[in-house]
């Protein structure tokens, strides 16, 4: 595997992690209202969607052909790994600091559970891949 595709995929996922991290602050300072962010949820889905997906369907489908199987297998595993923890850390991330704020008195329950609930319907596509994949294909 070319450290080019990584930095490549890398890139891609770094920009929609901060691209929701912007969103979602926006929105949870009041700096956005409910219904701008659930448009700017489904515009980077949209946006991202095709192009990450089409990133992560081919560390996690890839198949080596390299002299070394076993090895080229491992280094794959470790990226597919890499990308899958970071996708789950960010879906899990996002619900929990959903939640978590209202531990402190800020905003209303009934604004997270949609906004989490919008959030699953733009981005559930992001870690289907890697559950998929761990559970349901990896050795």
């Amino acid at each position: 595997m070319s450290a080019a595709r990584q930095r490549l995929a890398i890139l891609w996922i770094s920009f929609l992690l901060a691209d929701l991290a912007i969103a979602t602050y926006l929105h949870l300072n009041e700096w956005m209202e409910a219904d701008n962010y659930k448009k700017l949820l489904s515009e980077l889905n949209a946006s991202y969607a095709p192009y990450l997906g089409i990133i992560l369907v081919f560390f996690w489908t890839r198949r080596s052909n390299a002299d070394n199987k076993m090895q080229a297998k491992q280094r794959d595993l470790k990226t597919a790994f890499r990308l899958a923890m970071v996708c789950s850390l960010a879906w899990n991330l996002l619900i929990f600091v959903l939640l978590l704020r209202h531990l402190f008195g800020y905003g209303a329950v009934e604004e997270s559970l949609e906004r989490i609930s919008d959030f699953r319907a733009a981005f559930s596509w992001l870690v289907a891949g890697s559950t998929a994949f761990f559970f349901g294909f990896s050795p």
